[in-house]
């Protein structure tokens, strides 16, 4: 799967470099061209959605997104996947990503 054409993401304020510190980062998602008729303001999204986002910049799998989850978060496998399923659920709902 991967994301359609039209979607850019972007990061407002600054992400900290040691992950105890407090973070002023604000995830947004930007569409284009036939995604800006239904999505015409840029949309905040989660760290986690934009962590997918990028990685569904390139054709994933979904064990391949559930081994990105677990390679740079701290999170089980079975609760990746999980999570990782429902939001590509919502994101194919939404027209945003292909199969």
């Amino acid at each position: 799967m991967k994301l359609v054409d039209g979607i850019t993401t972007e990061i407002v304020g600054k992400e900290p470099l040691i992950p105890s510190q407090p973070s002023t980062a604000e995830y947004y998602a930007i569409f284009s061209g036939e995604l800006l008729k239904r999505f015409p303001e840029r949309m905040q999204i989660s760290e986690v959605t934009h962590f997918i986002f990028d990685q569904l910049k390139e054709e994933k799998s979904e064990d391949e997104l559930v081994k990105a989850m677990t390679e740079n978060y701290t999170v089980e496998e079975d609760t990746a996947r999980e999570d990782v399923k429902a939001l590509i659920g919502q994101l194919k709902s939404a027209g945003i990503v292909m199969d």
